[in-house]
């Protein structure tokens, strides 16, 4: 017997005894190139600010959710916002050789 949501779209069938999922962990994912922190104020943001504003212009920030920022104090103030959430959670990615 096919079940349909309130949008006429089929679904499947009711699992038995569901549970959600723990929401993962904010820690540090080691690959071998590059090594993923939860994004931290105090560690990142003077580097991310730095690396974002690189460019003769603002294309750096065309893909990310804020900015661009005229003021690094802005840019923490933001990433502080980010720093506090447990999903999504935000990665900033390190080179391992760098």
């Amino acid at each position: 017997m096919t079940r349909y949501n309130i949008f006429q779209q089929p679904i499947g069938e009711p699992v038995a005894n569901w549970q959600g999922a723990q929401l993962p962990r904010k820690t540090v994912i080691t690959g071998w190139y590059c090594r993923l922190e939860p994004i931290s104020v105090a560690a990142h943001s003077q580097d991310l600010y730095q690396a974002l504003n690189q460019a003769e212009d603002d294309r750096d920030w065309t893909y990310l959710l804020a900015g661009p920022y005229s003021h690094l104090a802005e840019y923490q103030a933001y990433l502080a916002q980010l720093e506090t959430l447990n999903d999504p959670l935000h990665y900033a990615i390190i080179d391992q050789r760098t």
